[in-house]
């Protein structure tokens, strides 16, 4: 109960995550996941108050304001959901909270100012994933071939470009400055892969490398002389329509070997199809990829895009808030 009389202290706990633009503003307990939403413009002045650095996440605020609208049901909110606490002056001095902030020492930004550093510098410890198109040989003509390559992996290839294929020795070059830096997972797509000139040299060449590499190849070209290698997970590009002689012998080659079917769908009955598909013939590694081909924004609108209640129902660490923000702008992890 808020008494008129007295004064309090209104604080929010440093692991409450606090977004504001423009005229909205937004709290997320960052430990159980609650949020707070208002387009208030009295609260958000409030939680912009909380925000200043200068208040240090506490401010005084008088009984007789927070016990009317919009704030008393703002202070009942914001405590029951545990991203802060109301207590009362006389009690107490005023809370210190120290705010997580996020703080990067080689930020690009600061990089571009330094005149003698170069934005590239040092990017090899932070590089998790690699993509390497080995060559552009393919003759499928995918009618979306473009799109699903710009929009997640995919092999890919030109009518209009002529065929080429990575020099083996730029091959070599490339691996070995990776070989002991921080890639987790090294993707070797085509084109057809199994088209590329060294295509049998490669278990040598990567022979350091382990489970780490990934060869991408669409399922049309896996024929029932193609050499597949145990060594290497294979990535199976699976798109509609589906011709059944060349999938039953991209099934039969993978059934003994590592892997992963990617399903890119354009539609909800292409959709519908996989799920047939993964249970007719008991695939367990399996994703599906949607695909905006400029004619299905029905589609996405209906079963693809987020709202925010999707996006707030995972806790979400802060520390995870802060790469989103970074990584999300400058995709320093991935490099193709």
């Amino acid at each position: 109960m808020i008494d008129i009389n007295k004064n309090y202290w209104l604080y929010v706990l440093p692991h409450v995550y606090c977004c504001i633009k423009e005229a909205k503003a937004l709290l997320y307990n960052t430990l159980n996941g609650s949020s707070y939403v208002t387009h208030d413009s009295l609260l958000v002045d409030l939680i912009k108050s909380l925000q200043k650095k200068s208040n240090l996440g506490t401010i005084s605020c008088q009984g007789r304001e927070l016990a009317n609208s919009p704030y008393k049901e703002f202070i009942i909110e914001f405590c029951g959901k545990e991203m802060g606490e109301l207590i009362e002056t006389q009690f107490t001095e005023k809370p210190v909270q120290m705010m997580p902030v996020l703080n990067l020492q080689q930020d690009i930004k600061k990089l571009l100012q330094a005149g003698d550093r170069t934005i590239g510098e040092e990017v090899l410890p932070y590089l998790q994933e690699l993509n390497i198109y080995i060559n552009n040989s393919c003759k499928l003509e995918c009618h979306y071939c473009d799109k699903y390559f710009r929009q997640c992996l995919c092999c890919t290839t030109q009518e209009t470009v002529e065929q080429v294929a990575m020099p083996y020795s730029l091959l070599k070059t490339i691996l070995s400055q990776i070989r002991y830096g921080a890639v987790g997972k090294l993707n070797l797509m085509g084109g057809n892969v199994f088209e590329y000139p060294y295509y049998m040299a490669l278990p040598d060449i990567l022979s350091g490398f382990g489970e780490y590499v990934h060869l991408w190849n669409h399922y049309r070209h896996f024929m029932i002389d193609s050499i597949v290698f145990p060594t290497f997970v294979y990535h199976v590009v699976v798109t509609f329509p589906i011709i059944e002689v060349a999938w039953e012998n991209c099934l039969h080659i993978c059934r003994t070997h590592q892997a992963k079917f990617h399903f890119y769908v354009t539609g909800i009955e292409e959709y519908e199809e996989v799920e047939k598909i993964v249970e007719l013939y008991d695939i367990d590694d399996f994703v599906i990829h949607p695909i905006y081909t400029c004619k299905n924004l029905l589609f996405f609108k209906k079963y693809i895009y987020l709202n925010e209640n999707d996006i707030l129902q995972t806790k979400i660490p802060f520390r995870q808030i802060f790469i989103h923000q970074k990584m999300n702008s400058y995709s320093l992890e991935y490099l193709l």
